[in-house]
Protein backbone atom coordinates (compact mmCIF):
# COMPACT_ATOMS: atom_id res chain seq x y z
CA UNK A 1 0.00 0.00 0.00
CA UNK A 2 0.85 3.26 -0.78
CA UNK A 3 2.66 4.92 1.90
CA UNK A 4 0.72 3.61 4.36
CA UNK A 5 0.47 0.22 6.55
CA UNK A 6 -3.16 -1.47 7.04
CA UNK A 7 -3.54 -3.34 10.82
CA UNK A 8 -5.90 -6.39 10.77
CA UNK A 9 -6.75 -7.67 14.11
CA UNK A 10 -7.62 -11.33 14.50
CA UNK A 11 -9.57 -12.41 17.23
CA UNK A 12 -7.86 -15.04 19.18
CA UNK A 13 -9.70 -17.91 21.46
CA UNK A 14 -9.05 -17.63 25.13
CA UNK A 15 -7.58 -20.57 26.27
CA UNK A 16 -8.41 -21.25 30.40
CA UNK A 17 -5.74 -24.06 31.46
CA UNK A 18 -7.05 -27.11 33.81
CA UNK A 19 -4.28 -25.71 36.14
CA UNK A 20 -6.87 -22.34 36.68
CA UNK A 21 -9.59 -22.13 39.46
CA UNK A 22 -13.26 -21.90 38.13
CA UNK A 23 -14.71 -18.81 39.87
CA UNK A 24 -19.05 -18.85 41.15
CA UNK A 25 -20.55 -15.55 39.93
CA UNK A 26 -23.79 -14.66 42.18
CA UNK A 27 -26.32 -12.15 40.80
CA UNK A 28 -28.26 -9.98 43.63
CA UNK A 29 -30.01 -7.47 42.00
CA UNK A 30 -32.81 -6.43 44.23
CA UNK A 31 -29.98 -6.78 47.22
CA UNK A 32 -32.76 -9.50 49.50
CA UNK A 33 -29.35 -11.55 50.12
CA UNK A 34 -30.77 -14.62 47.52
CA UNK A 35 -29.34 -15.12 44.08
CA UNK A 36 -31.62 -13.90 41.48
CA UNK A 37 -31.53 -17.78 40.27
CA UNK A 38 -33.34 -18.62 43.45
CA UNK A 39 -35.30 -15.52 44.18
CA UNK A 40 -38.55 -15.86 43.04
CA UNK A 41 -38.92 -11.68 41.93
CA UNK A 42 -34.89 -10.85 42.11
CA UNK A 43 -36.70 -7.06 41.43
CA UNK A 44 -37.68 -6.80 44.76
CA UNK A 45 -36.28 -6.96 47.81
CA UNK A 46 -39.09 -8.17 50.15
CA UNK A 47 -39.39 -11.52 48.37
CA UNK A 48 -37.59 -14.06 49.07
CA UNK A 49 -37.49 -17.55 50.12
CA UNK A 50 -38.77 -17.72 53.70
CA UNK A 51 -39.82 -13.53 53.68
CA UNK A 52 -42.66 -13.40 55.81
CA UNK A 53 -46.16 -13.57 54.29
CA UNK A 54 -49.52 -11.88 54.92
CA UNK A 55 -52.39 -13.96 53.60
CA UNK A 56 -54.52 -12.62 51.19
CA UNK A 57 -52.49 -9.75 49.60
CA UNK A 58 -51.95 -11.48 46.81
CA UNK A 59 -48.45 -11.40 46.23
CA UNK A 60 -46.10 -14.53 47.33
CA UNK A 61 -43.57 -12.98 49.62
CA UNK A 62 -42.48 -16.16 50.67
CA UNK A 63 -41.71 -18.01 47.26
CA UNK A 64 -43.26 -20.96 48.47
CA UNK A 65 -45.64 -21.51 45.61
CA UNK A 66 -48.07 -23.38 47.68
CA UNK A 67 -52.02 -23.07 46.74
CA UNK A 68 -54.16 -22.11 49.82
CA UNK A 69 -57.15 -24.45 49.76
CA UNK A 70 -60.03 -23.27 48.86
CA UNK A 71 -58.89 -19.79 48.00
CA UNK A 72 -56.89 -20.75 44.98
CA UNK A 73 -53.86 -18.27 45.49
CA UNK A 74 -51.15 -19.41 44.56
CA UNK A 75 -48.44 -19.00 47.05
CA UNK A 76 -50.40 -16.18 49.11
CA UNK A 77 -50.08 -17.61 53.18
CA UNK A 78 -48.69 -19.22 55.21
CA UNK A 79 -48.82 -22.57 54.53
CA UNK A 80 -45.30 -24.42 55.04
CA UNK A 81 -45.52 -27.81 54.25
CA UNK A 82 -47.85 -27.14 51.49
CA UNK A 83 -50.90 -28.55 52.07
CA UNK A 84 -53.14 -26.22 51.53
CA UNK A 85 -54.00 -24.96 54.71
CA UNK A 86 -52.65 -21.84 55.82
CA UNK A 87 -51.47 -21.86 59.95
CA UNK A 88 -53.62 -18.84 61.76
CA UNK A 89 -52.14 -16.41 62.53
CA UNK A 90 -52.20 -13.80 65.90
CA UNK A 91 -52.58 -10.59 63.37
CA UNK A 92 -56.17 -10.64 62.41
CA UNK A 93 -55.95 -8.02 60.12
CA UNK A 94 -53.93 -10.04 57.77
CA UNK A 95 -56.13 -12.87 57.50
CA UNK A 96 -59.26 -13.48 55.46
CA UNK A 97 -62.23 -13.11 58.09
CA UNK A 98 -64.33 -15.96 56.21
CA UNK A 99 -61.81 -18.63 56.12
CA UNK A 100 -62.06 -20.71 59.12
CA UNK A 101 -60.07 -24.37 58.50
CA UNK A 102 -56.33 -23.19 59.67
CA UNK A 103 -53.63 -25.84 59.70
CA UNK A 104 -53.21 -26.91 63.53
CA UNK A 105 -49.57 -27.83 62.13
CA UNK A 106 -48.12 -26.01 59.37
CA UNK A 107 -44.97 -28.25 59.19
CA UNK A 108 -46.75 -30.93 58.24
CA UNK A 109 -48.14 -31.88 55.42
CA UNK A 110 -50.23 -34.86 56.40
CA UNK A 111 -51.96 -32.56 59.63
CA UNK A 112 -54.61 -30.50 58.83
CA UNK A 113 -58.34 -30.38 58.55
CA UNK A 114 -59.70 -33.10 56.79
CA UNK A 115 -57.23 -35.51 57.21
CA UNK A 116 -57.70 -39.00 57.95
CA UNK A 117 -57.63 -39.20 61.69
CA UNK A 118 -55.24 -42.40 63.17
CA UNK A 119 -56.88 -42.94 66.42
CA UNK A 120 -54.78 -43.60 69.39
CA UNK A 121 -51.35 -42.84 68.03
CA UNK A 122 -51.25 -39.67 69.85
CA UNK A 123 -51.37 -37.07 67.43
CA UNK A 124 -54.30 -35.15 66.02
CA UNK A 125 -54.08 -35.41 62.38
CA UNK A 126 -57.48 -33.41 61.83
CA UNK A 127 -57.06 -30.58 63.50
CA UNK A 128 -60.04 -31.47 65.35
CA UNK A 129 -57.85 -31.30 68.91
CA UNK A 130 -58.98 -35.06 69.46
CA UNK A 131 -56.96 -38.09 68.65
CA UNK A 132 -59.89 -39.94 66.94
CA UNK A 133 -62.91 -39.72 64.42
CA UNK A 134 -65.72 -37.41 65.48
CA UNK A 135 -67.44 -37.26 62.60
CA UNK A 136 -70.05 -34.60 64.08
CA UNK A 137 -68.24 -32.54 65.84
CA UNK A 138 -69.52 -33.37 69.05
CA UNK A 139 -66.39 -33.77 71.35
CA UNK A 140 -66.76 -37.72 71.62
CA UNK A 141 -64.81 -40.23 69.49
CA UNK A 142 -66.71 -42.19 66.39
CA UNK A 143 -66.16 -45.61 67.94
CA UNK A 144 -67.78 -44.70 71.71
CA UNK A 145 -70.83 -42.05 69.94
CA UNK A 146 -73.42 -43.45 69.81
CA UNK A 147 -74.17 -41.82 66.35
CA UNK A 148 -71.35 -40.26 65.11
CA UNK A 149 -73.54 -37.95 62.44
CA UNK A 150 -75.57 -36.54 64.83
CA UNK A 151 -74.05 -33.98 67.15
CA UNK A 152 -76.60 -34.35 70.10
CA UNK A 153 -76.05 -37.90 70.63
CA UNK A 154 -73.28 -38.91 72.58
CA UNK A 155 -72.45 -40.11 76.03
CA UNK A 156 -71.61 -36.91 78.07
CA UNK A 157 -74.22 -36.76 81.26
CA UNK A 158 -73.76 -32.95 80.93
CA UNK A 159 -76.36 -32.42 83.65
CA UNK A 160 -74.98 -35.56 85.72
CA UNK A 161 -78.33 -37.21 85.94
CA UNK A 162 -77.04 -40.12 85.27
CA UNK A 163 -78.53 -40.23 81.86
CA UNK A 164 -76.95 -39.35 78.40
CA UNK A 165 -78.46 -38.66 74.48
CA UNK A 166 -77.61 -42.02 73.71
CA UNK A 167 -79.29 -43.59 76.62
CA UNK A 168 -82.70 -45.58 75.78
CA UNK A 169 -84.80 -43.90 76.09
CA UNK A 170 -82.38 -40.94 75.80
CA UNK A 171 -82.18 -37.81 77.81
CA UNK A 172 -84.27 -35.38 76.43
CA UNK A 173 -82.85 -32.69 78.46
CA UNK A 174 -79.14 -32.60 79.42
CA UNK A 175 -78.91 -29.33 80.22
CA UNK A 176 -81.42 -30.15 82.85
CA UNK A 177 -80.21 -32.96 86.07
CA UNK A 178 -84.68 -32.31 87.19
CA UNK A 179 -85.53 -33.53 83.92
CA UNK A 180 -84.20 -37.65 82.88
CA UNK A 181 -86.13 -40.77 81.07
CA UNK A 182 -86.21 -42.03 84.82
CA UNK A 183 -89.51 -43.64 85.78
CA UNK A 184 -88.87 -43.54 89.40
CA UNK A 185 -92.40 -44.32 90.37
CA UNK A 186 -92.89 -47.68 88.11
CA UNK A 187 -95.98 -46.12 86.31
CA UNK A 188 -94.52 -46.52 83.23
CA UNK A 189 -93.85 -42.36 82.36
CA UNK A 190 -90.85 -39.90 82.74
CA UNK A 191 -90.21 -36.64 82.49
CA UNK A 192 -88.78 -36.95 79.36
CA UNK A 193 -92.66 -38.21 78.22
CA UNK A 194 -94.72 -35.81 75.98
CA UNK A 195 -96.30 -34.91 77.69
CA UNK A 196 -94.53 -35.34 80.67
CA UNK A 197 -94.94 -37.51 84.03
CA UNK A 198 -96.74 -34.80 86.43
CA UNK A 199 -95.49 -37.13 89.90
CA UNK A 200 -92.98 -39.27 88.84
CA UNK A 201 -93.04 -39.92 92.29
CA UNK A 202 -96.59 -41.14 92.61
CA UNK A 203 -97.74 -44.09 90.42
CA UNK A 204 -101.40 -43.31 90.24
CA UNK A 205 -100.51 -39.78 88.67
CA UNK A 206 -99.74 -40.11 84.95
CA UNK A 207 -100.57 -39.13 81.57
CA UNK A 208 -102.45 -42.44 80.36
CA UNK A 209 -106.27 -41.96 79.93
CA UNK A 210 -106.85 -45.71 80.63
CA UNK A 211 -110.46 -45.04 80.24
CA UNK A 212 -110.68 -43.33 77.14
CA UNK A 213 -112.50 -40.44 78.86
CA UNK A 214 -110.33 -37.75 77.88
CA UNK A 215 -108.87 -37.21 81.35
CA UNK A 216 -105.98 -38.70 82.63
CA UNK A 217 -104.94 -39.17 86.85
CA UNK A 218 -102.53 -35.95 85.85
CA UNK A 219 -105.87 -33.69 84.98
CA UNK A 220 -107.65 -35.01 88.36
CA UNK A 221 -109.00 -37.83 87.28
CA UNK A 222 -111.21 -40.02 90.18
CA UNK A 223 -111.38 -42.78 88.26
CA UNK A 224 -109.05 -43.87 85.31
CA UNK A 225 -110.56 -47.05 84.88
CA UNK A 226 -114.07 -46.23 84.74
CA UNK A 227 -115.20 -44.11 81.47
CA UNK A 228 -118.19 -42.56 83.57
CA UNK A 229 -116.25 -41.07 85.83
CA UNK A 230 -114.26 -37.80 84.87
CA UNK A 231 -114.07 -33.77 85.33
CA UNK A 232 -116.83 -33.63 82.42
CA UNK A 233 -119.48 -31.23 84.50
CA UNK A 234 -122.19 -32.39 80.99
CA UNK A 235 -125.42 -30.71 83.46
CA UNK A 236 -123.87 -27.16 84.25
CA UNK A 237 -124.68 -27.88 88.48
CA UNK A 238 -120.89 -27.16 89.10
CA UNK A 239 -119.88 -30.62 90.06
CA UNK A 240 -118.98 -33.62 87.42
CA UNK A 241 -118.62 -37.35 88.35
CA UNK A 242 -115.48 -36.95 89.83
CA UNK A 243 -116.81 -34.66 92.54
CA UNK A 244 -119.78 -36.75 93.09
CA UNK A 245 -122.52 -35.97 90.86
CA UNK A 246 -124.40 -39.16 90.88
CA UNK A 247 -126.92 -37.88 87.89
CA UNK A 248 -124.67 -35.60 85.59
CA UNK A 249 -127.63 -35.64 82.99
CA UNK A 250 -129.54 -33.63 85.69
CA UNK A 251 -128.82 -30.15 86.96
CA UNK A 252 -130.95 -30.44 89.78
CA UNK A 253 -129.25 -33.43 91.04
CA UNK A 254 -125.95 -33.25 92.49
CA UNK A 255 -123.81 -32.90 95.53
CA UNK A 256 -124.77 -29.33 96.12
CA UNK A 257 -128.20 -30.01 95.47
CA UNK A 258 -130.54 -29.55 99.02
CA UNK A 259 -130.76 -32.95 100.76
CA UNK A 260 -133.87 -34.91 99.50
CA UNK A 261 -135.38 -31.82 98.30
CA UNK A 262 -138.24 -34.86 98.06
CA UNK A 263 -138.50 -37.19 100.90
CA UNK A 264 -140.49 -39.82 98.96
CA UNK A 265 -139.69 -39.46 95.32
CA UNK A 266 -136.88 -42.29 95.87
CA UNK A 267 -134.43 -40.25 94.20
CA UNK A 268 -131.05 -39.49 95.66
CA UNK A 269 -131.38 -35.51 95.22
CA UNK A 270 -127.58 -34.80 97.24
CA UNK A 271 -126.12 -37.68 96.09
CA UNK A 272 -124.79 -38.93 99.56
CA UNK A 273 -125.68 -42.39 98.99
CA UNK A 274 -128.68 -42.74 100.88
CA UNK A 275 -132.39 -42.34 99.37
CA UNK A 276 -135.43 -40.43 100.94
CA UNK A 277 -136.13 -41.26 104.74
CA UNK A 278 -132.75 -43.05 105.03
CA UNK A 279 -130.90 -39.47 104.05
CA UNK A 280 -129.99 -37.29 106.99
CA UNK A 281 -132.10 -34.55 105.46
CA UNK A 282 -134.94 -35.91 105.79
CA UNK A 283 -135.11 -36.91 109.10
CA UNK A 284 -138.18 -35.21 111.21
CA UNK A 285 -140.06 -34.91 107.46
CA UNK A 286 -143.45 -35.84 107.27
CA UNK A 287 -142.66 -38.39 105.10
CA UNK A 288 -140.54 -39.86 107.24
CA UNK A 289 -141.81 -39.51 111.08
CA UNK A 290 -139.83 -41.95 112.20
CA UNK A 291 -136.23 -41.00 110.74
CA UNK A 292 -133.83 -39.64 113.11
CA UNK A 293 -132.98 -39.18 116.99
CA UNK A 294 -134.15 -37.49 119.73
CA UNK A 295 -132.98 -35.41 122.34
CA UNK A 296 -132.25 -36.77 125.70
CA UNK A 297 -131.80 -33.98 128.42
CA UNK A 298 -129.64 -35.30 131.36
CA UNK A 299 -129.17 -33.17 134.61
CA UNK A 300 -132.20 -34.55 136.45
CA UNK A 301 -131.55 -38.05 138.62
CA UNK A 302 -133.19 -41.11 138.01
CA UNK A 303 -134.14 -43.86 139.92
CA UNK A 304 -132.21 -47.36 138.06
CA UNK A 305 -133.11 -50.52 138.33
CA UNK A 306 -136.37 -52.01 139.59
CA UNK A 307 -138.33 -51.96 142.82
CA UNK A 308 -137.79 -55.40 144.91
CA UNK A 309 -141.96 -56.44 144.52
CA UNK A 310 -141.66 -55.77 140.81
CA UNK A 311 -143.02 -58.82 138.69
CA UNK A 312 -140.10 -60.36 136.35
CA UNK A 313 -137.93 -58.29 139.27
CA UNK A 314 -133.95 -60.09 139.42
CA UNK A 315 -132.17 -59.54 142.21
CA UNK A 316 -129.09 -57.60 139.92
CA UNK A 317 -130.97 -54.83 139.36
CA UNK A 318 -130.88 -52.95 142.63
CA UNK A 319 -132.67 -49.53 142.76
CA UNK A 320 -130.33 -46.71 142.95
CA UNK A 321 -129.96 -43.33 141.64
CA UNK A 322 -128.02 -42.34 138.59
CA UNK A 323 -127.28 -38.47 137.19
CA UNK A 324 -126.38 -37.97 133.60
CA UNK A 325 -124.38 -34.84 132.73
CA UNK A 326 -124.70 -34.40 129.23
CA UNK A 327 -127.51 -34.22 127.09
CA UNK A 328 -127.52 -36.71 124.17
CA UNK A 329 -129.59 -37.82 121.40
CA UNK A 330 -131.01 -41.77 120.81
CA UNK A 331 -132.28 -43.13 117.81
CA UNK A 332 -135.93 -43.16 116.98
CA UNK A 333 -135.48 -47.06 116.47
CA UNK A 334 -133.31 -49.67 115.98
CA UNK A 335 -130.86 -49.71 113.19
CA UNK A 336 -132.57 -50.87 110.18
CA UNK A 337 -131.30 -52.70 107.40
CA UNK A 338 -131.35 -50.39 104.80
CA UNK A 339 -129.69 -48.15 106.90
CA UNK A 340 -126.87 -50.14 107.59
CA UNK A 341 -126.59 -51.62 104.21
CA UNK A 342 -126.62 -48.10 102.74
CA UNK A 343 -123.04 -47.23 104.95
CA UNK A 344 -121.85 -50.99 104.91
CA UNK A 345 -122.99 -52.17 101.67
CA UNK A 346 -123.68 -55.43 103.29
CA UNK A 347 -126.53 -56.95 105.26
CA UNK A 348 -125.65 -59.67 107.60
CA UNK A 349 -129.49 -60.45 108.63
CA UNK A 350 -131.10 -63.60 108.76
CA UNK A 351 -133.61 -63.62 106.59
CA UNK A 352 -135.20 -66.08 107.55
CA UNK A 353 -136.40 -64.41 110.56
CA UNK A 354 -137.76 -61.28 108.83
CA UNK A 355 -135.97 -59.22 105.67
CA UNK A 356 -136.56 -55.31 104.57
CA UNK A 357 -135.32 -52.24 104.89
CA UNK A 358 -137.54 -51.46 107.51
CA UNK A 359 -136.43 -54.14 109.74
CA UNK A 360 -133.82 -53.65 112.20
CA UNK A 361 -130.53 -55.19 111.20
CA UNK A 362 -130.03 -58.45 113.41
CA UNK A 363 -127.21 -61.04 113.02
CA UNK A 364 -124.70 -58.49 114.22
CA UNK A 365 -121.41 -58.63 116.55
CA UNK A 366 -120.74 -56.09 119.08
CA UNK A 367 -117.78 -55.53 116.53
CA UNK A 368 -120.04 -55.19 113.53
CA UNK A 369 -122.21 -52.32 115.71
CA UNK A 370 -119.21 -50.32 115.97
CA UNK A 371 -117.80 -50.22 112.49
CA UNK A 372 -121.36 -48.62 111.28
CA UNK A 373 -121.16 -46.19 114.47
CA UNK A 374 -117.58 -45.12 113.03
CA UNK A 375 -119.21 -45.25 109.35
CA UNK A 376 -122.18 -43.16 110.33
CA UNK A 377 -120.02 -40.34 112.74
CA UNK A 378 -117.32 -40.45 109.18
CA UNK A 379 -120.45 -39.78 107.33
CA UNK A 380 -121.59 -36.60 109.29
CA UNK A 381 -117.90 -35.29 109.47
CA UNK A 382 -117.67 -36.31 113.56
CA UNK A 383 -114.67 -38.44 114.45
CA UNK A 384 -115.03 -41.45 115.37
CA UNK A 385 -116.07 -43.20 119.19
CA UNK A 386 -114.18 -46.45 118.40
CA UNK A 387 -110.50 -48.30 117.27
CA UNK A 388 -110.85 -51.47 115.95
CA UNK A 389 -107.65 -52.89 115.41
CA UNK A 390 -106.17 -56.86 114.70
CA UNK A 391 -110.21 -57.41 113.28
CA UNK A 392 -110.11 -61.09 111.78
CA UNK A 393 -113.30 -61.75 109.89
CA UNK A 394 -115.93 -64.45 110.58
CA UNK A 395 -114.44 -66.68 108.19
CA UNK A 396 -111.25 -66.47 110.12
CA UNK A 397 -109.22 -63.89 107.46
CA UNK A 398 -107.12 -61.60 108.86
CA UNK A 399 -107.59 -57.78 107.59
CA UNK A 400 -105.84 -54.63 107.90
CA UNK A 401 -109.32 -52.63 107.80
CA UNK A 402 -112.79 -54.13 108.81
CA UNK A 403 -114.30 -53.15 105.57
CA UNK A 404 -112.80 -55.97 103.73
CA UNK A 405 -115.06 -58.29 106.47
CA UNK A 406 -118.46 -57.06 105.43
CA UNK A 407 -119.65 -58.80 102.23
CA UNK A 408 -121.35 -62.63 102.11
CA UNK A 409 -118.08 -64.32 102.18
CA UNK A 410 -116.33 -63.30 105.12
CA UNK A 411 -119.28 -62.63 107.14
CA UNK A 412 -118.44 -59.73 109.22
CA UNK A 413 -116.22 -59.40 111.95
CA UNK A 414 -115.41 -62.41 114.41
CA UNK A 415 -112.76 -61.10 116.62
CA UNK A 416 -110.97 -57.36 116.96
CA UNK A 417 -109.48 -55.08 119.59
CA UNK A 418 -111.63 -52.48 120.17
CA UNK A 419 -111.08 -49.37 122.50
CA UNK A 420 -112.71 -45.53 122.57
CA UNK A 421 -110.84 -43.30 120.39
CA UNK A 422 -110.29 -39.55 119.84
CA UNK A 423 -108.50 -39.61 123.19
CA UNK A 424 -111.72 -39.97 125.14
CA UNK A 425 -111.64 -41.61 128.50
CA UNK A 426 -115.42 -42.91 128.51
CA UNK A 427 -117.72 -43.18 125.60
CA UNK A 428 -119.51 -39.65 127.16
CA UNK A 429 -116.60 -37.57 125.73
CA UNK A 430 -117.08 -39.15 122.29
CA UNK A 431 -117.99 -36.90 119.41
CA UNK A 432 -119.13 -39.56 117.36
CA UNK A 433 -122.19 -42.06 117.17
CA UNK A 434 -121.66 -45.02 119.94
CA UNK A 435 -123.79 -47.67 121.31
CA UNK A 436 -125.19 -46.33 124.37
CA UNK A 437 -123.64 -46.77 127.89
CA UNK A 438 -126.58 -48.98 130.55
CA UNK A 439 -127.68 -46.10 132.28
CA UNK A 440 -128.70 -44.29 128.57
CA UNK A 441 -130.57 -46.64 127.50
CA UNK A 442 -132.64 -47.44 130.83
CA UNK A 443 -132.90 -43.63 131.41
CA UNK A 444 -133.98 -42.94 127.79
CA UNK A 445 -136.11 -45.99 128.44
CA UNK A 446 -137.56 -44.26 131.11
CA UNK A 447 -138.44 -41.18 129.26
CA UNK A 448 -135.91 -39.16 131.29
CA UNK A 449 -137.08 -40.53 134.25
CA UNK A 450 -140.67 -40.10 134.25
CA UNK A 451 -141.80 -43.57 133.93
CA UNK A 452 -142.28 -45.62 136.89
CA UNK A 453 -143.99 -48.86 135.44
CA UNK A 454 -142.37 -51.97 134.58
CA UNK A 455 -142.56 -51.08 130.70
CA UNK A 456 -141.23 -47.96 129.11
CA UNK A 457 -144.98 -46.99 127.40
CA UNK A 458 -146.22 -47.62 131.06
CA UNK A 459 -147.76 -50.50 132.84
CA UNK A 460 -146.60 -53.17 135.14
CA UNK A 461 -147.27 -57.26 134.86
CA UNK A 462 -150.29 -58.40 136.95
CA UNK A 463 -149.03 -60.36 139.73
CA UNK A 464 -150.24 -64.44 139.40
CA UNK A 465 -150.54 -63.78 135.31
CA UNK A 466 -148.37 -66.37 133.87
CA UNK A 467 -150.05 -66.76 130.16
CA UNK A 468 -147.16 -65.18 128.86
CA UNK A 469 -147.24 -66.36 125.72
CA UNK A 470 -150.90 -64.88 125.38
CA UNK A 471 -150.62 -61.79 122.61
CA UNK A 472 -153.61 -59.66 124.47
CA UNK A 473 -151.36 -59.74 127.70
CA UNK A 474 -153.34 -57.47 129.93
CA UNK A 475 -151.14 -55.09 132.21
CA UNK A 476 -151.93 -53.38 135.70
CA UNK A 477 -153.50 -50.10 134.18
CA UNK A 478 -155.49 -51.35 132.09
CA UNK A 479 -153.13 -51.50 128.47
CA UNK A 480 -151.84 -54.53 126.66
CA UNK A 481 -148.27 -55.25 126.54
CA UNK A 482 -148.96 -56.14 122.48
CA UNK A 483 -149.90 -52.81 121.93
CA UNK A 484 -146.22 -51.35 122.64
CA UNK A 485 -144.13 -54.57 122.16
CA UNK A 486 -143.14 -57.28 120.22
CA UNK A 487 -142.56 -60.47 122.34
CA UNK A 488 -142.98 -63.88 122.06
CA UNK A 489 -146.69 -64.32 122.62
CA UNK A 490 -147.34 -61.46 119.87
CA UNK A 491 -144.56 -61.39 117.63
CA UNK A 492 -145.98 -65.01 116.22
CA UNK A 493 -142.19 -65.98 116.08
CA UNK A 494 -140.59 -63.44 113.74
CA UNK A 495 -139.29 -60.09 113.52
CA UNK A 496 -141.64 -57.27 112.35
CA UNK A 497 -140.40 -53.82 111.00
CA UNK A 498 -139.92 -51.20 112.97
CA UNK A 499 -141.87 -48.08 114.22
CA UNK A 500 -145.11 -50.00 114.42
CA UNK A 501 -146.38 -49.78 117.77
CA UNK A 502 -147.05 -47.42 120.14
CA UNK A 503 -143.92 -45.34 121.45
CA UNK A 504 -142.81 -44.74 125.15
CA UNK A 505 -143.42 -40.71 125.89
CA UNK A 506 -140.12 -39.52 124.72
CA UNK A 507 -141.15 -40.72 121.18
CA UNK A 508 -138.82 -44.03 120.81
CA UNK A 509 -140.29 -46.99 119.39
CA UNK A 510 -139.64 -50.85 120.22
CA UNK A 511 -137.46 -49.90 123.79
CA UNK A 512 -139.64 -53.37 125.19
CA UNK A 513 -139.24 -55.16 122.46
CA UNK A 514 -138.40 -56.41 118.31
CA UNK A 515 -134.50 -56.97 119.27
CA UNK A 516 -132.17 -57.48 122.26
CA UNK A 517 -130.13 -54.22 121.70
CA UNK A 518 -126.24 -53.77 122.16
CA UNK A 519 -124.52 -51.58 124.70
CA UNK A 520 -120.73 -50.84 125.26
CA UNK A 521 -120.49 -51.36 128.51
CA UNK A 522 -118.79 -54.63 130.80
CA UNK A 523 -121.86 -56.48 132.95
CA UNK A 524 -121.02 -55.32 136.90
CA UNK A 525 -123.25 -55.60 139.50
CA UNK A 526 -125.42 -52.23 140.38
CA UNK A 527 -123.24 -49.71 143.16
CA UNK A 528 -125.39 -49.09 146.73
CA UNK A 529 -125.23 -45.60 146.32
CA UNK A 530 -125.90 -42.68 143.91
CA UNK A 531 -123.79 -42.35 140.84
CA UNK A 532 -123.05 -39.95 138.48
CA UNK A 533 -122.20 -40.55 134.66
CA UNK A 534 -122.04 -44.31 135.04
CA UNK A 535 -120.08 -46.97 133.00
CA UNK A 536 -118.00 -49.91 133.48
CA UNK A 537 -115.01 -50.63 131.03
CA UNK A 538 -115.18 -53.30 128.98
CA UNK A 539 -112.36 -56.25 130.87
CA UNK A 540 -113.45 -59.64 129.33
CA UNK A 541 -116.07 -61.24 127.26
CA UNK A 542 -119.41 -60.19 129.17
CA UNK A 543 -120.99 -57.48 127.70
CA UNK A 544 -124.54 -55.78 128.59
CA UNK A 545 -127.31 -55.95 126.82
CA UNK A 546 -130.69 -54.42 127.30
CA UNK A 547 -134.46 -54.72 126.07
CA UNK A 548 -136.43 -58.31 125.38
CA UNK A 549 -137.15 -59.73 122.12
CA UNK A 550 -139.49 -61.20 119.80
CA UNK A 551 -138.71 -64.35 120.95
CA UNK A 552 -138.30 -63.62 124.46
CA UNK A 553 -141.22 -63.75 127.54
CA UNK A 554 -142.94 -60.56 128.68
CA UNK A 555 -141.07 -59.80 131.90
CA UNK A 556 -137.36 -59.49 129.84
CA UNK A 557 -139.22 -56.78 128.38
CA UNK A 558 -139.25 -54.43 131.25
CA UNK A 559 -136.98 -51.21 131.30
CA UNK A 560 -135.24 -53.23 134.36
CA UNK A 561 -133.87 -56.09 132.53
CA UNK A 562 -130.64 -56.55 132.28
CA UNK A 563 -128.85 -59.26 129.64
CA UNK A 564 -125.56 -60.01 128.81
CA UNK A 565 -124.09 -61.20 125.70
CA UNK A 566 -120.30 -62.06 124.19
CA UNK A 567 -118.88 -59.16 121.79
CA UNK A 568 -119.10 -62.21 118.96
CA UNK A 569 -122.51 -63.48 119.62
CA UNK A 570 -124.48 -63.69 116.44
CA UNK A 571 -128.38 -64.44 116.72
CA UNK A 572 -131.49 -63.18 115.06
CA UNK A 573 -132.58 -61.71 118.41
CA UNK A 574 -129.92 -58.86 118.73
CA UNK A 575 -129.66 -55.59 117.08
CA UNK A 576 -128.53 -51.82 118.09
CA UNK A 577 -129.75 -48.57 118.85
CA UNK A 578 -127.28 -45.56 118.34
CA UNK A 579 -126.38 -42.23 120.54
CA UNK A 580 -124.56 -39.47 120.08
CA UNK A 581 -123.45 -37.12 122.72
CA UNK A 582 -124.83 -33.28 122.24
Amino acid sequence: MHGRYSWVIVALPLVLHSSCKQTDWEYDADGDGYDDEDDCNPGDATIYPGAEDPFGDGVDQSCDQCTDGELGREGDGVDQDCDGYPLDHPDGESLLADFDEWDCNDNDGTIHPGAEEISGDGIDQNCDEMDCDDVDGDGECGDSDCDDENPALNNFDVDGDGYTTCNDPPDCDDGDASISPEDADGDGASDCDDPPDCDDDDPALNQDDADGDGYTTCDGDCDDADADLSLDDLDGDGYSSCDGDCHDGDGQIGPGATPETACDDGVDNDCNGMVDCLDFGCHGAAACPLAGFVTVHAGTPFTMGSPGDEVGGHPSETQHEVTLTRDYEIGITEVTQAAFEVLLGWNPSDCSDGCGDDYPVQDISLWDAAAYANELSAHRGLTPCYELDAVVCVDLLEVPDYWDCFNDLQDGIGDAEISLGGGASSPYECEGFRLPTEAEWEYAARSEGTVYDAFPAGGNLLVGDEEYDDPYLLLDDGSYLDDQSWFYGSSSGVLHPVGLLDPNPLGLYDMAGNLIERCYEDWDLYPGAAVEDPWVAPIDDSMITRGGSWWTDPWTHRSAWRSQSWPDYRDGKIGVRLVRTL
